[in-house]
């Protein structure tokens, strides 16, 4: 149902934005090199998809296909691409958004047919298409829409977009309000960083964004490092140090407290012999999360000593 849900969402985002004009993407070689990041990343990925679900589907493993489309559809179309191009929602943008609805919905009309039936007639009054999805071609790769490239790129614009997030949540900062970023990078992540700051700054809600060659040591800074890229976040703007710091301190002692709850459990033997091995494992796995989290917690209170 969720699924179904941000499918029809996603739709509706897009054919209110849409006029009554026909949005076939139409692109050379040329226009396809000189794209966005994540509008190459958006079309390698489709394509890739397309190739990897006509196999699965070809060699009736159907778990696999509907497997792929969900993962693509939610986390790389919704999470990213969609979010990505709310920020500049130009032609081009909107040409890849329909140009990927029209195939992803081609893809999950084996598995979901009314709603992909019902969002497609609703399409049609934008796009040029066959009367009904159930007549409509089914998609083929279109190899000079693939860039392998742009998949490695984009990873590392989407592991600093995380990593400022979840600076922000450690530190229990509002939504809406600007902090400053600075990073300091390798070569090639620095030009993928310059190249596609207006996306960083309109996601991670950033006041300012400066990119160094030299990690600055000052104090009252909360730090974490992604692969090629440090990232810092000065505390002094965004907190208040006090309240932070009884905070962070009620958290360490609510966790270690559980962390000693659960530690107690997986000590008793009796627990270990009745228990089924789901609960056994489940708390287990409750343990290492906790540790996890108390890590964090620590770290986060450690980034608040003035005598560093």
């Amino acid at each position: 149902r969720n699924f179904c849900n941000k499918i029809w969402n996603a739709s509706r985002f897009i054919l209110m934005n849409l006029e009554e004009e026909n949005y076939e993407l139409r692109i050379t070689n040329c226009e396809f090199r000189s794209l966005s990041l994540p509008q190459r990343w958006i079309l390698t990925e489709l394509n890739l998809l397309i190739e990897r679900v006509t196999k699965s589907l070809d060699s009736f493993r159907f778990n696999e296909a509907a497997h792929s489309i969900y993962e693509f559809f939610w986390h790389q179309f919704c999470d990213w691409y969609l979010e990505m191009a709310k920020v500049e929602l130009k032609v081009k943008n909107l040409s890849i958004l329909t140009y990927v609805l029209d195939n992803s919905l081609r893809l999950l009309h084996p598995f979901i047919p009314f709603i992909t039936e019902e969002i497609w007639q609703k399409m049609r009054k934008i796009q040029n298409s066959a009367e009904s999805i159930m007549t409509a071609e089914w998609p083929k790769p279109d190899k000079k829409l693939i860039d392998e490239s742009s998949l490695a790129e984009m990873d590392t614009l989407i592991n600093v977009i995380v990593a400022i997030r979840d600076l922000r949540a450690r530190f229990h900062i509002k939504p809406s309000q600007e902090i400053t970023i600075i990073l300091v990078a390798k070569r090639k992540e620095k030009k993928i960083i310059e190249e596609n700051s207006h996306y960083l700054k309109s996601l991670c809600r950033l006041k300012k964004l400066e990119i160094e060659k030299n990690s600055p040591r000052e104090k009252l800074q909360a730090r974490t490092l992604v692969k090629g890229a440090e990232i810092i976040l000065p505390l002094k703007e965004v907190i208040d140090l006090e309240i932070e710091k009884k905070r962070l301190n009620r958290e360490i002692e609510k966790t270690e407290k559980e962390i000693r709850f659960v530690e107690t459990k997986l000590k008793n033997k009796g627990f270990l012999q009745k228990a089924p091995e789901a609960v056994v494992l489940e708390e287990k796995e409750k343990q290492k999360s906790l540790s996890e989290e108390l890590k964090k917690l620590k770290e986060a209170n450690d980034f608040l000593r003035e005598d560093k």
